[in-house]
């Protein structure tokens, strides 16, 4: 009997993303040493995107295309956390199909979800958002970002990351 290792979903929202999505599921090959199954949740698309996505995963079982009619990245995120994995057991991962991750970035993610056992809320955010206000001079916009995730039990870098049981609390609100 061999154990299986249940991948990371990762959710990437695309909008017309025809001139980065290729960039962004090759950083996402080296964004963990777990193994991944990235959903590419295609919203709308007029261009070349979905195509794009199709080939791509001819060669890379891992990358899953999503076709989606409305444009709208809430909506997408209902579809990935209600139907594309409305289970999860493992951390789920999400990033704009217009960012490319650093190595490794995933497996820090999840690293910290695992260290942080805090509940994730909005009243943990208060003192962050105040203190991001005031680095916001000296710090760029993904720093600030990162110190109201960090405070909140969450982590974000252009991407997000959230506990398995925060993805199946959120509710649904599909749009037809």
């Amino acid at each position: 009997m061999t154990d299986t290792v249940s991948p990371w979903p990762v959710a990437v929202f695309a909008h017309n993303e025809a001139r980065n999505i290729i960039a962004c599921l090759d950083s996402l090959q080296a964004a963990a040493t777990h193994p991944l199954a990235c959903h590419v949740l295609a919203n709308a698309c007029t261009d070349r995107t979905e195509a794009l996505v199709r080939d791509y995963a001819a060669s890379h079982p891992d990358v899953h295309l999503v076709s989606i009619a409305p444009g709208d990245k809430a909506n997408a995120w209902n579809v990935f956390v209600h139907e594309v994995v409305p289970r999860a057991d493992t951390p789920c991962f999400f990033i704009d199909g217009d960012v490319r991750a650093i190595p490794g970035s995933l497996d820090v993610m999840a690293r910290m979800l695992a260290q942080t056992p805090r509940p994730t809320g909005c009243r943990h955010c208060r003192k962050a958002v105040a203190a991001s206000r005031r680095s916001s001079a000296t710090c760029s916009g993904i720093m600030a970002w990162r110190v109201i995730y960090t405070a909140c039990g969450e982590a974000l870098w252009n991407a997000f990351a959230r506990r398995p049981s925060k993805c199946r609390s959120v509710p649904s609100a599909r749009m037809h």
